[in-house]
C-alpha cells in the first residue's frame, strides 16, 4: 500500500520541480505534459484513498458493490493507460479471446484493484 501512495506523490513532486526549476513552463508541450501527469497522479491518489476507505467499510460490512455490465476490452485498456500514465489519446490494441466482451463487475473496484 505504501508503494501505491509513494508513486503518485513522487511523480507529482518531480513534475512540479520540473515546472518550477527546469524551464518547462516556457515550453507549452512540456508544460502540458507535466500538468497532465500531476492531474493524473492526483486522481490516482484520490482513487487509492477511496480504496482504503472502501476496504475499511467492507471490513465493517458497510460496503455494497454496484455491479454493472461493462466492456472488458475497454476497461482493460483504461487500466493499462492509467497504470502506465499514458495520454488519453494513446492507442492500445487489446485482444481478448472470449465469446462475450462484457463482464458483470463493479467498475470502480475493478479499476482500483489492479
Amino acid at each position: 500500500m505504501t508503494h501505491e501512495l509513494k508513486t503518485p506523490i513522487t511523480v507529482i513532486s518531480t513534475a512540479a520541480e520540473a515546472l518550477q526549476n527546469f524551464g518547462a513552463m516556457e515550453e507549452e508541450g512540456k508544460k502540458q505534459k507535466y500538468l497532465g501527469n500531476i492531474r493524473h497522479q492526483a486522481q490516482q491518489l484520490q482513487d487509492i484513498i477511496n480504496k482504503v476507505l472502501n476496504i475499511s467499510s467492507y471490513e465493517k460490512q458497510e460496503i455494497r458493490m454496484e455491479k454493472t455490465s461493462v466492456g472488458l476490452t475497454a476497461i482493460v485498456e483504461d487500466i493499462i493507460k492509467n497504470r502506465l500514465s499514458l495520454p488519453e489519446k494513446a492507442i492500445i490494441n487489446t485482444i481478448i479471446e472470449s465469446p462475450n466482451d462484457c463482464v458483470w463487475v463493479d467498475p470502480f473496484h475493478l479499476k482500483t484493484s489492479y
